[in-house]
């Protein structure tokens, strides 16, 4: 009884659910499934069957594994294992609030699974399973439900006659009119990068800014040429070079 119950708990953390609310193909579906679904359901039913009767140590570090996966697969924990609470007496960056959150979720699990065992494991099964039947339905996470994007009208389609250009930018680098620039030294500074790198034929642009805050959205968004404004622009540094004979638009 208890290997069946284990079964289905371990089902239920793991299984992916976010893979049917993308907007992947079958055939990425099908790849995704297999990689985040069908082998680590496979390799919890052997962990389960060498290991439920024991009840030892490393099986209550998995029960208390798996069951923060699948919290946080079903409701997100980013936005929560972010939260600082020692700020602002100590000063901690968001990765540390997350790694010190996740611990302390951890150390709860633990607690739970250890000192009421099985019945332990049927709290956080009756705590993961509402949550997981409540994921199903909930379509608030469905890519069909993503705000859409302003794309840049004058985008185009690149083809071969078009010309190719290098575009690097300098990410987490204040731009030319930043607020960081009015520090002792910072127009000099200015005035030697724009020298240089005008003298190797490169196009600066001093006005360019991200339109979020994180790499991931601001990089992605300039790459998908997303022109949505943000609230709080960030400047960043960012040159263009063009290679003779060629060109992009």
């Amino acid at each position: 009884m208890n290997t069946k119950l284990y079964n289905l708990y371990s089902f239920i953390c793991v299984f992916p659910l976010w893979i049917f609310r993308s907007n992947l193909d079958v055939k990425d579906i099908l790849l995704s499934f297999i990689i985040f679904g069908f082998l680590p359901i496979i390799i919890n039913f052997y962990i389960i069957k060498i290991n439920s009767e024991k009840f030892n140590f490393f099986f209550i570090i998995w029960v208390c594994t798996i069951s923060f996966y699948g919290l946080d697969q079903n409701i997100g924990l980013w936005p929560i294992l972010k939260i600082n609470y020692f700020y602002p007496l100590i000063y901690l960056t968001s990765y540390f609030a997350a790694l010190l959150n996740s611990i302390l979720i951890m150390i709860v699990f633990f607690i739970i699974v250890k000192f009421i065992k099985i019945n332990g494991v049927k709290i956080l099964f009756s705590f993961l399973i509402i949550i997981f039947i409540f994921n199903i339905f909930d379509k608030n996470k469905f890519y069909s439900n993503f705000p859409k994007k302003v794309l840049s009208e004058d985008m185009k389609e690149i083809t071969k006659k078009h010309k190719k250009k290098i575009v690097i930018i300098f990410d987490e680098m204040s731009g030319f009119n930043s607020a960081d620039n009015n520090v002792k030294n910072g127009q000099k500074i200015n005035r030697d990068i724009f020298d240089y790198f005008t003298n190797k034929n490169f196009d600066i642009y001093t006005n360019a800014y991200a339109l979020f805050r994180d790499t991931d959205q601001s990089l992605g968004s300039i790459l998908n040429f997303i022109s949505q404004p943000y609230d709080l622009p960030i400047q960043f540094f960012c040159i263009v070079f063009t290679l003779p004979g060629h060109s992009l638009r």
